[in-house]
């Protein structure tokens, strides 16, 4: 949740915190860590299906990407898009965050139940995954 150009922050508070603040909470990893090599399907499955609402976070971190620490790809790393890639139609929305800082549990938390409403436009384009297996990310000729 923190970039690189940070100092040692006051108060982190991460989305759990945030969301267990708020309202009663299940929490099952998915993965053991960002770069997860293998995802617990079943289990995160098995709690879902218990549950009113799913709140599933998923994303990089500095050991991904950083100064001097270029990606590969711009994809989920390891597993992580199969907690959530099989179409859905109870899938209402993507929150998209980057590295919000050290509030940004309280922020999501406060997003997702509407005590904000960020209402705002994308700063970049979202390319389809077919998109990301024929062009090179390297390649800035707008295939």
């Amino acid at each position: 949740m923190l970039g690189d150009y940070e100092g040692v922050p006051c108060k982190y508070t991460s989305p759990l915190q945030s969301l267990t603040a708020s309202v009663p909470t299940v929490y099952q990893p998915g993965c053991a860590d960002v770069l997860c090599g293998t995802a617990q399907i079943e289990d995160a499955k098995k709690i879902a299906s218990t549950a009113d609402a799913v709140v599933i976070i998923v994303g990089s971190d500095l050991s991904i990407e950083t100064e001097t620490v270029d990606r590969v790809n711009i994809t989920l790393p390891g597993q992580q898009q199969t907690l959530f890639a099989k179409y859905n139609p109870k899938i209402t929305s993507i929150l998209w965050v980057g590295f919000p800082g050290e509030a940004g549990g309280a922020a999501i938390a406060d997003v997702i139940f509407g005590q904000y409403n960020p209402s705002g436009r994308l700063t970049m384009t979202w390319y389809p995954q077919s998109f990301v297996e024929k062009v090179e990310m390297t390649d800035m000729n707008e295939a």
